[in-house]
């Protein structure tokens, strides 16, 4: 796969001209050749030059990090985790290289030894660590008691290459992007680009389409799409299969720099293009009018059902995180209008990309949201920058390595992509069948005892600066209760009525249970009340929102303390205040 990561991950893509010949790179140092590579993100081709210096003696801890990178810009996570646990030994190593470590063990499964190393990155670093433990935490929990979902690795399409970007096609077909370079299923006529993507040591991704049950079961598919230099994939669907939605690396010239030695640098980003199917063969395409790719990059493409909600990723400016998820509304003339943010409740301040959309349901995938590995598949009901809480979809769908782009061809059943153990090779895609278990319901069933909240007055005078409301949880849980909602309407009234006032909202737990579970817990109930005051029209920009665990308990009852129910009533709660008016 490849990705949409502001540092790079994929969506860019580094290109080099270079005036010199071979004869004279070959006289050129060892470690200067190395790091012409890396600085062009070409990891595959960095990789055995660095292994040759770190060899030496007395290794710099630098040349240490850009091995140890380079094998993380491949997916060998495990190779990337060997180089960092020696990395850390040594005083100057990079405080990031704590928080790589700690990210390759995550993605390794080994989660206990991850906390560790990101309890010691809070020590060195700024980046905040919260999510990452939290996900720690629930995937002991969540493969100790998988889901009843089955999955199962699509053995026709995968290769020891990357496939991935499955999307049910027309006449029961499935199209997918994969860099396995299939060139002999091109027609004769047809000349595919053989050159090398030097970032993988693979061919550049292109679109096939997968027929079960026939003899040529793979073919290319499209030629119109598929001749773009570059990466071409992956694809997205109108209803009636009329109109596609692909995503490509721009391919014309573009802005660069020249170096010492006379070496040209550039960035080419990915676009989005639409066409039309006509004739038996899809038209000439056409580019998103909000393409960048000078600046950004534009991907990932997802349709709503009837087709006028666009939604994308991008790491555009003006967003939340690294790379966000973002929307774009069909006018009525047929013109896209100006992107939007999907909002906080869908995005963090890391990467949220491969949007898919069923239904009224958002797919995608996030590694700022708490999760098992690198990218966890979430899900999300709404549409636009109005979304439920997103929920992880827990294992087996996710895993301990990258899962994504989960596109659903029924209510049931679909299929994803994933890098995780056991598979053919980098990225294999694998079909999805989701279990649908009826709930056994008691003869007499017994009610748990409830605790009646004193329900705080909201007033309906105007407003001040710094005035507090304050809802309620149950134990354990993030759902608005019908006396919270009472409040959070009157407040949604209030906003309305005034259109400048905005609001902070801090939510924390009781005093039980472990301090990271509970951090993600209070994060959960400021999403919740978010949604739901999000759900009533107010816009997301007059809002902060933050989960603060047990600290700042209104009562004595710490750990340790024997306290009533209603006592810890108390503290299970989110303080709105009144920022301004």
């Amino acid at each position: 796969m490849y990705r949409i990561i502001r540092y790079y991950s994929g969506l860019s893509l580094i290109v080099i001209i270079s005036s010199l010949t071979v004869n004279a790179q070959d006289q050129k140092p060892i470690l200067k050749i190395a790091d012409e590579h890396y600085d062009r993100y070409e990891y595959k081709l960095a990789i055995p030059f660095y292994e040759r210096l770190v060899k030496r003696k007395n290794v710099k801890t630098v040349l240490l990090e850009k091995l140890a990178s380079s094998y993380l810009g491949i997916n060998n996570y495990q190779k990337s985790a060997e180089l960092y646990k020696l990395i850390i030994t040594r005083s100057d190593a990079n405080p990031i290289s704590y928080l790589n470590y700690g990210d390759m063990l995550k993605s390794t499964g080994n989660y206990t030894k991850a906390k560790e190393i990101y309890s010691l990155y809070k020590q060195k670093g700024i980046i905040d660590v919260t999510a990452r433990v939290a996900g720690s935490d629930s995937a002991a929990v969540w493969l100790s008691k998988p889901t009843s979902d089955h999955i199962s690795n699509l053995k026709a399409v995968n290769t020891p290459s990357s496939e991935w970007g499955a999307v049910p096609g027309r006449d029961n077909t499935i199209i997918f992007t994969s860099d396995s370079l299939r060139y002999t299923l091109f027609d004769k006529k047809d000349k595919p680009n053989k050159n090398i993507y030097n970032r993988t040591g693979r061919s550049f991704q292109k679109l096939y389409t997968y027929t079960a049950g026939e003899q040529s079961a793979i073919k290319q598919f499209s030629k119109t799409i598929n001749d773009f230099k570059y990466h071409a994939g992956p694809v997205v669907f109108s209803e009636d299969q009329q109109t596609a939605y692909f995503t490509i690396t721009n391919t014309y010239p573009i802005p660069h720099k020249k170096d010492k030695v006379r070496n040209f640098y550039g960035s080419r980003r990915l676009e989005l293009y639409s066409s039309r199917f006509k004739d038996g063969q899809w038209q000439t395409p056409v580019p998103f009018a909000f393409n960048g790719a000078s600046n950004f990059s534009v991907g990932h493409a997802a349709l709503s059902k009837d087709g006028n909600i666009l939604y994308f990723a991008s790491d555009m400016p003006g967003g939340i995180g690294k790379t966000d998820i973002w929307y774009s509304e069909k006018a009525s003339d047929g013109s896209w209008g100006t992107p939007k943010n999907c909002g906080p409740v869908i995005n963090t301040t890391e990467d949220e990309e491969f949007p898919t959309i069923a239904a009224d349901v958002l797919y995608f995938s996030s590694k700022g949201h708490a999760g098992m590995g690198g990218f966890d598949i979430f899900s999300s009901q709404g549409q636009k920058d109005q979304w439920s809480v997103a929920l992880n979809q827990r294992t087996p769908l996710n895993s301990q390595g990258d899962d994504f782009y989960l596109v659903m061809k029924d209510q049931t059943s679909g299929y994803f992509a994933s890098n995780r153990p056991g598979g053919a090779g980098d990225d294999d895609i694998y079909t999805y069948n989701k279990q649908v278990i009826l709930p056994v319901v008691p003869e007499k069933p017994v009610a748990p005892p409830v605790i009646s909240p004193v329900i705080p007055v909201v007033v309906v005078k105007k407003p001040k600066k710094g005035e507090k409301f304050i809802i309620h949880y149950d134990f354990d849980q993030s759902k608005i209760r019908p006396d919270a909602s009472l409040i959070l309407d009157s407040l949604a009234g209030l906003m309305h009525k005034y259109p400048q006032m905005s609001i902070r909202l801090s939510s924390y737990t009781d005093s039980r249970g472990k301090v990271a579970y509970n951090i993600a817990l209070s994060q959960k109930r400021a999403k919740t009340a978010l949604t739901y005051l999000l759900s009533k029209g107010v816009s997301a920009q007059r809002f902060k929102t933050k989960g603060y665990g047990k600290i700042h308990l209104l009562n004595d009852c710490k750990n340790g303390i024997n306290c009533t129910e209603k006592e810890h009533q108390v503290n299970r709660r989110t303080e709105i205040v009144i920022v301004s008016i």
